[in-house]
């Protein structure tokens, strides 16, 4: 008796858009029921339920009534719905399923569905007809138009920044920009190699190798607008005297092709046929992360990765021994940050923890951050949410909170924080959330807490 029905704004969109859609419920039935709207809305994606974000602001969420013959509209967003700590609106190219689930969260059976998804097909009142959307790479990463269809590569995992010694999965994107279908014809198997070119146009080699088996050519009827993936061989980034034996290939992505480079930009494009190129994308390499350290301080050595990677750290000191700090001492290399904070903590005072995008460097003991913040805050300057979360410890009033100018004029518009909703967590890990919540754009904004002759202090950094 409960209907729900999802359409699409449109079919396609590009890769770091928000989606958006309408969705109609209506009861048919003799039922008489109460909904919350989107927060009585949750959405299946490729199979895996999202949660609606209202969820966070729980006490605030109205209830309507949806008796028989009731029904409501709405406009919806895949950013309104998260998973894992993950927002539904970032998608990887390609086709994704959508369904829109009605839930009966508001009968005595179902209130445990505004904190879990749990039980969500056993309490859905309805679920929508499955709804296709395409996503496909940005704009700029487009070829001009070739006999009506335009290229573009995609790599997985997709960054502008990578580090000797990764690798990557490749995939052609090829789009119908025309008013009428094209008939393209690719190998079954293909081993495309990259054409890349150095800052100053010189071109740079890439090491290929093959694999070999048997090959056909398969025809591809691509309707206007829309977008054929083609799977190709990957690429790994090593250093400049390193050669392909040098790579460990992960068993689901063979590395046919290796860039031994130093570290710098990088133009890379593919020739997909004799006429159709993709379009070019810009990459950094990096080195691997590595620190030389001839005594220098654990908050030294977080300053200067986060500073040469550009990578979100925070750092907490040790505040009873600030005296006589902590001092490191030898060579320091892997191949990301996480091992590379396990060589410079191991056996030492301090620890390390990743929450979510960003990684905070604390002492083992005595942690003057470690008691537990609730808090749900939205659109509110970053120096404000500090300081209600400093105010859940001890004598937090007295702490100090530093922003600087740069901190201030990098935040978000609508407000340094977006939304904070956190539930008995440590305090370093709210502030974690909060810094990374204020970041617009390439701005990166990080923290240190420090005692200094008696006074402890909060300071919050850009990342350069």
């Amino acid at each position: 008796g409960v209907q729900v029905r999802l359409q699409s704004r449109k079919r396609i969109w590009n890769q770091g858009d928000d989606p958006g859609f309408k969705v109609d419920i209506r009861n048919n039935g003799t039922r008489e029921l109460q909904t919350s709207l989107l927060a009585s809305l949750a959405l299946e994606i490729d199979g895996k339920p999202y949660a609606p974000r209202t969820w966070w602001q729980r006490g605030t969420i109205g209830v309507m009534p949806f008796g028989p013959g009731k029904e409501y509209s709405l406009d919806i967003k895949l950013s309104q719905f998260a998973a894992d700590g993950k927002n539904a609106n970032d998608l990887p190219p390609g086709l994704h399923t959508i369904k829109a689930v009605l839930l009966n969260n508001n009968s005595a059976d179902g209130r445990g569905l505004t904190t879990s998804l749990s039980r969500y097909k056993e309490m859905a009142l309805a679920f929508s007809d499955p709804v296709e959307i395409s996503i496909i790479l940005a704009e700029h990463k487009w070829s001009a138009p070739v006999n009506g269809l335009r290229a573009a590569v995609e790599f997985s995992p997709e960054k502008a920044t990578y580090t000797q010694g990764e690798a990557v999965a490749v995939r052609l994107h090829i789009q119908n920009v025309s008013d009428h279908d094209i008939e393209f014809e690719s190998p079954s198997t293909r081993q495309d190699w990259p054409q890349v070119k150095d800052k100053d146009g010189n071109e740079v080699r890439v090491q290929r190798r093959y694999h070999y088996g048997t090959v056909y050519t398969r025809s591809h009827t691509i309707k206007p607008s829309e977008v054929l993936i083609l799977k190709t061989t990957g690429l790994g980034f090593v250093e400049e005297n390193q050669s392909w034996d040098d790579v460990i290939a992960d068993k689901n992505n063979y590395i046919g092709n290796v860039l031994g480079s130093k570290p710098g930009t990088y133009a890379i494009h593919y020739n997909v046929n004799r006429d159709l190129k993709t379009g070019v994308r810009n990459v950094s390499i990096v080195e691997k992360p590595q620190i030389v350290a001839k005594q220098i301080t654990m908050k030294q050595a977080v300053e200067t990765l986060a500073r040469k990677y550009r990578v979100r750290l925070c750092f907490e000191d040790i505040t009873d021994i600030a005296a006589q700090p902590y001092r490191l001492t030898g060579n320091f290399k892997a191949q990301t940050i996480p091992p590379l904070l396990d060589q410079i903590t191991q056996s030492g005072p301090f620890t390390w923890v990743k929450y979510n995008h960003t990684y905070v460097v604390y002492p083992r003991d005595k942690s003057v951050l470690e008691f537990p913040a609730s808090l749900n805050i939205d659109d509110s300057p970053l120096e404000f949410v500090a300081r209600k979360v400093l105010d859940k410890i001890p004598a937090g009033k007295e702490i100090e909170i530093k922003s600087p100018a740069s901190v201030v004029s990098g935040a978000n518009k609508r407000g340094d924080v977006r939304h904070l909703w956190i539930s008995s967590s440590p305090v370093r890990y709210a502030l974690a959330r909060a810094a990374e919540e204020s970041g617009r754009g390439d701005t990166e904004i990080v923290w240190t807490f420090i005692q200094e002759q008696g006074r402890r202090r909060l300071t919050f950094h850009c990342l350069p």
